[in-house]
């Protein structure tokens, strides 16, 4: 959702606001999939309802099924498309997040990771290279290393959005806030 906001106001403010979207895992490391949980699916329903202004619509995970094992696949998948050009990064992380939230697909898994590559037009064949080779997955955790280095105690949840290095903002805000932040960096007051 907080991708949304921020490419609608990439769209917005075009060349003047710069998107440097760094990856953020939130359980590095192999671990085991865990089931859906009442809390976690009653805090999906409530970003839902929230959703529906940006033109998504979430749906509850089903009861029981396995969430993905952790981010990390998804993230170097993202890392991967981006090798591809800054396009083909925006659609295929837009697509991560359907599939994920509108879809209840496993992004951890690399056949949903592959088919969500040739929906959004990917050279398949560079794709699904890069992500075997695994060589995004060092970008990641330099990135997400960078984050704890940087924000410390404030790096406790995704979306994480900073503007220009200031305290970040944790979960995803209401576009009007992004804008808000965004403008601050843009056009400082005059001192």
């Amino acid at each position: 959702m907080a991708a949304v906001r921020l490419y609608k106001l990439k769209d917005e403010f075009g060349d003047r606001l710069e998107l440097d979207v760094k990856a953020y895992p939130l359980r590095p490391g192999d671990r085991p999939s865990l089931p859906a949980v009442p809390g976690a699916m009653q805090g999906r329903m409530r970003a839902g309802a929230e959703a529906r202004q940006d033109g998504l619509e979430f749906k509850p995970w089903p009861e029981g099924k396995p969430a993905p094992a952790s981010s990390l696949p998804s993230l170097e998948a993202a890392k991967c498309a981006a090798l591809q050009g800054e396009d083909a990064f925006r659609a295929y992380d837009l697509a991560l997040f359907g599939a994920y939230f509108e879809e209840c697909l496993d992004v951890a898994d690399r056949e949903v990771l592959l088919e969500l590559a040739r929906r959004t037009g990917l050279d398949i064949e560079r794709f699904a290279g890069d992500l075997d080779s695994r060589s995004q997955q060092s970008l990641v955790m330099a990135e997400f290393l960078e984050c704890l280095d940087t924000f410390g105690a404030y790096a406790q949840g995704v979306p994480l959005t900073s503007f220009n290095n200031s305290p970040p903002l944790v979960g995803c805000a209401p576009v009007d806030v992004y804008r808000t932040a965004s403008l601050r960096q843009l056009e400082p007051l005059a001192r």
